[in-house]
């Protein structure tokens, strides 16, 4: 994201955690999004930025894909240190629906 008016880039990296109900409809019950590590990149980088994420596979990619073709600039690194760490998890049962996990790029 990027403030009006040419102001800085916000590029961040978390989690949706998606929790569905149980039974045959399978609808949302819950949506919680948690930004694990942001970055604030000057207006300058926004090209270089957007031919990267615009790279990426739509709507849904990898941890390994994001990281793979990210570009050179300081304060990445953060971000590419996160992505390295985090891992799939499993569908699980909670309180009555099921939970699903999927990252933010």
């Amino acid at each position: 994201m990027s403030a009006k008016d040419n102001g800085p880039i916000r590029v961040g990296s978390g989690r949706y955690d998606w929790y569905f109900t149980a039974d045959a409809k399978c609808l949302v019950k819950k949506l919680i999004i948690t930004i694990e590590v942001m970055q604030v990149f000057p207006q300058i980088e926004l090209n270089r930025i957007m031919d990267w994420i615009t790279s990426l596979p739509y709507p849904w990619c990898t941890p390994d894909e994001v990281a793979s073709g990210m570009p050179r600039i300081k304060g990445m690194d953060e971000i590419r240190i996160y992505l390295k760490k985090i891992k799939p998890i499993s569908p699980e049962v909670h309180a009555g629906g099921v939970a699903a996990t999927v990252f933010v790029q």
